[in-house]
Parts: C-alpha cells; structure tokens; sequence
C-alpha cells in the first residue's frame, strides 16, 4: 500500500504560507495598478512561487513498504532505501520543513502538522547515543526535521508521518529500539514489555 509521507493534506497546517502568499500578492495588484516598475514586481512574484513550491514540493512525495525496502517516490523519480535489519525508531512530532532549507540551520521555519506523529528510522546505535544527539540542543520537543538535523546521512534512513499501521509493519520480525517522548505516548499502542522501547521522559 502507498502512503503519502507526511500524510493527508490540511490547508490549516500552512496558514502562516498562506496568510503571506496572499499578502504579497496584494502587494502585486497594487504594484500593477500604480504602474510600478516591473523588476519590482519580480521579487514578490519569485517569493509566492518560492513559498508555493515549498508546500507543494513535500506534499508530492509518497512511499511504500515491502520487505526490506522503502520505495521513495515523488513525480517520476523513484528511489529505493534499504530499512536495516538492526534498527532505531525514534517517534517525534511531525512538521515540514522546505527541502532548500534542510540542515542549513536549526532554526529553519517548518509548517508544524498538528495532531500527528512522525517515525523516523535510524541505524541502530546505542541508546545513549541516540538521546545525546536528540538532546543536544535542549529543546523540550523534537520532530522529524529536527531527528533529521542531529543524525548524520550514513545514521538517518527515512522519516514519514505514522500511523499504527505503519508502525507496526516497521516493528514486525525486526531488532529494534525505540524512543518515545512522554508526551506522545497515548498515541501509540504498543506492547512495553515485548518491545525495547524508551519513555524519552521530559519530552
């Protein structure tokens, strides 16, 4: 079954994109009826397009599961990720951050999706290590672009809104850890005594 990353679309999770799409091109019209220079017009013009692409973009990328394997797709490239047979899960909150925007810095402007959970998928490391590296810049709540951020490209596979679904084909037949913030406990079902999980307690 094919799933899309950051699951169903809602306009309200890009209200603040919206709110300066519309502002900038109000900005436009009023631009084009006083005449103003057109190389003017070209930055808002240039920062709508920018700001539609960066939710459009993302919101096209879809994937499934099969065996071993995440088959990444988005428009006409696919691309083939192999899970590891010995894994880390880190479950977080879920945002969207502009792909351009990736790993530039920490405090990148992400689209908060509000009401979901994000499962990130980590080479498996050592517990320690893992809370370290989530940690380390005392933020009381991490998300998948922020998972994303801390790990290094040969340690991060692949993050994707959950759901139980999901989750539970991740965790079948599979070597895992994985990390929960309290926080986002009541979310999930899953059985604490057959399953190596971590309260991320605090979080």
């Amino acid at each position: 079954m094919k799933y899309r990353r950051y699951g169903k679309f809602h306009l309200r999770d890009y209200a603040s994109a919206w709110f300066a799409i519309v502002f900038l091109f109000v900005l436009l019209v009023v631009g084009f009826l006083t005449d103003t220079q057109f190389y003017l017009l070209i930055w808002p013009l240039l920062l709508i397009m920018h700001m539609a692409w960066s939710i459009y973009k993302p919101n096209s990328e879809c994937f499934l599961i099969s065996g071993d394997t995440i088959t990444i797709m988005q428009g006409r490239r696919k691309q083939k990720v192999s899970i590891p047979s010995e894994l880390t899960l880190v479950v977080s909150y879920a945002d969207v951050c502009h792909p351009l925007a990736k790993r530039i810095s920490d405090g990148n402007p992400n689209y908060i999706l509000k009401g979901r959970y994000a499962i990130s998928i980590l080479q498996k490391m050592p517990l320690e290590t893992a809370l370290a590296r989530l940690h380390r810049n005392y933020t009381r709540k991490y998300s998948n672009s922020t998972v994303e951020a801390c790990f290094d490209k040969y340690l991060y596979v692949y993050s994707f809104v959950g759901n139980q679904e999901m989750l539970d084909k991740l965790l079948a037949d599979r070597n895992c850890q994985i990390i929960i913030p309290e926080t986002l406990l009541n979310q999930i079902s899953i059985n604490l005594h057959q399953i190596n999980v971590h309260i991320d307690t605090g979080y």
